[in-house]
């Protein structure tokens, strides 16, 4: 973990099974980790192309590991509720189960998007996405920005997936999964909203 990018007001939350927690705010309060999946990693966060620009100086996530964020609904508590906590011991136990749901995912999504793209009118240098795609070509033009753990009990952990993408560089690519099933497909802001986990759990009969 890249302390160092850590603020100094930062306050560290030890929890058995994962790795150290850090905390920011006080009267709204959120935790940022960062998980060794060096599954995830390699396929997610590999170095990005000309379309990234410029790297964020805020991931603290180092090689082999994930950025996690962790907030409670109402931005209050001393710790993140057990229900998240939980969902990142997940992660750390199915790291390959989480990256192939994941790539399989984007390989499947290229019809979708594709039918987006065809709805807009691009400029000459704007990225056009390619004909077809496999999860090689797929995972080069993605990096995983973050994992939103949202405060949301179902039959398995809710994670919010965000990443920046070459082909949406405003608005970025996102998933909620609930385990290894995939709940909602959008832009990065899917990854945290909490409702979509909710209104998941609640058909569950969560």
């Amino acid at each position: 973990m890249r302390l160092e990018r850590l603020g100094s007001n930062r306050r560290p939350l030890d929890v058995p099974g994962l790795p150290t927690l850090f905390a920011a705010g006080d009267t709204w309060v959120s935790w940022t980790s960062a998980l060794p999946m060096p599954r995830a990693a390699a396929a997610l966060r590999r170095p990005p192309g000309p379309w990234f620009g410029r790297a964020p100086g805020f991931d603290i996530a180092d090689e082999g590991e994930i950025p996690i964020d962790l907030e409670n609904d109402d931005g209050a508590g001393d710790a993140p509720d057990p229900v998240m906590l939980d969902a990142a011991r997940w992660l750390l136990a199915h790291d390959a189960d989480f990256t192939q749901v994941v790539l399989d995912t984007l390989v499947a999504d290229l019809p979708r998007l594709r039918d987006i793209e065809n709805a807009v009118v691009l400029g000459d240098d704007d990225f056009r996405l390619p004909r077809q795609w496999d999860a090689a070509m797929a995972s080069s033009l993605v990096w995983l920005e973050t994992i939103n753990l949202p405060p949301v009990a179902g039959h398995a952990p809710y994670i919010g997936v965000g990443f920046r993408c070459a082909w949406e560089p405003e608005h970025g690519y996102g998933l909620m999964l609930c385990g290894t099933e995939v709940v909602e497909r959008g832009g990065a802001d899917t990854a945290v909203l909490s409702w979509i986990a909710a209104r998941h759990a609640q058909d569950q009969g969560g």
